[in-house]
């Protein structure tokens, strides 16, 4: 359980690097960087989701 806990944070964390390293390139577009941003939420509400089933099934 630990070991994929570990691989969801360094996922997240890359994922935000990535965000930012978009935003970099793409600073003068405040849309651009929006979209990203709502982007970067989607898939972190969709890799929590995928946790909390991980969770209630790891729990029986």
């Amino acid at each position: 359980m630990g070991a994929f806990f570990l691989c969801s944070a360094i996922f997240q964390i890359a994922v935000f690097i990535i965000c930012i390293l978009f935003f970099q390139r793409f600073e003068k577009s405040l849309y651009v960087f929006f979209k990203l941003l709502l982007f970067c939420y989607k898939l972190f509400r969709e890799n929590r989701g995928k946790l909390l089933i991980i969770n209630k099934k790891g729990d029986f």
